[in-house]
């Protein structure tokens, strides 16, 4: 089976404020974040200061339900998923975004960049966006209309989490493996692809792209949605949303995988994307996009 076969922005420039951002890591836990036993401080996460300057405020015309940072044969840019609609920004300077792309998307709850071109995944399946930021596809045509929960790209291929588990597909969007799994959400990061479940938190190693094999399983009950935060660069930690407080799990091993922090409520990046040296976050109504520039990131 083939994915292909069967597949005015109110911008207003805010007072240049600056403002401080501050993540605490494992060997000194503070305020509203902890870090793990400290058994595990030695193998915590370098975390860093970093100095924002706000530059511009994006208005929507609904609130969001989701932001990512994009990629596709273009610029690095910004999408942001409204209850119809995908918005896509170049927000290369952020003082002045300009919507690149704006298109009817019933049923997409989220998207991901993959083989050039922008995909839209949610109760509608699966089905190709955009092949670059001007051009929508049109018509487009559903992979598949089994409902996506999760989507995640590691190691060239792309998984997509369904009702009966993970479906791979490699570059030619052809179907190279599947995995039994129940789960509602998903994430990638370094060579490891990880799986909400009722149990807890599941582990696969990717040594084997097409053939995932599962690794370790995190015990944590109720365990909601997956995300790679972008704010940690290349570093192999997963964000995971629980109603006690959301998580940060270290899995750069991925047979032994680790909680580098812990929050009380929601963590400080949730709902933020780092495109190049910007990073975007909702404000408080989810009906805007407030747009600061990185000035100056060091360790601490």
């Amino acid at each position: 089976m083939t994915l292909s076969d069967t597949a005015g922005t109110q911008a207003g420039i805010a007072a240049s404020d600056r403002q401080s951002v501050r993540a605490v890591g494992p060997a000194g836990s503070a305020g509203a974040a902890s870090g793990p036993d400290g058994a595990d401080r030695g193998r915590g996460i370098l975390f860093r200061q970093v100095l924002l300057e706000r530059r511009n405020v994006i208005g929507l015309l609904a609130p969001a339900t989701a932001i990512y940072a994009i990629s596709q044969s273009g610029p690095a840019a910004l999408g942001v998923v409204l209850p119809a609609t995908l918005q896509v920004y170049d927000v290369s300077d952020p003082l002045f975004p300009l919507m690149l792309y704006a298109w009817p998307a019933h049923g997409v709850t989220g998207v991901v960049s993959f083989a050039g071109s922008l995909w839209g995944w949610g109760d509608t399946g699966i089905r190709m966006l955009s092949a670059d930021y001007l051009v929508a596809a049109r018509p487009f045509t559903r992979c598949e209309r089994n409902p996506v929960l999760s989507a995640a790209v590691a190691s060239g291929f792309l998984y997509l989490l369904r009702n009966n588990g993970i479906g791979i597909y490699d570059r030619g969007l052809c179907e190279v493996g599947q995995v039994e799994i129940e789960g509602c959400s998903l994430a990638s990061a370094g060579q490891a692809l990880a799986v909400a479940t009722p149990d807890g938190v599941v582990i696969f190693d990717l040594v084997e792209p097409r053939k995932p094999c599962r690794a370790a399983c995190f015990e944590l009950s109720n365990a909601g949605h997956l995300t790679t935060p972008s704010v940690f660069g290349a570093r192999a930690v997963i964000a995971v949303c629980h109603p006690e407080g959301d998580r940060l799990l270290d899995i750069s091993n991925p047979a032994e995988p680790f909680e580098a922090l812990r929050f009380n409520g929601s963590a400080w990046y949730a709902d933020t994307a780092q495109v190049g040296r910007v990073s975007a976050s909702f404000n408080e109504n989810r009906n805007a996009v407030v747009l600061h520039s990185i000035v100056k990131a060091g360790r601490f």
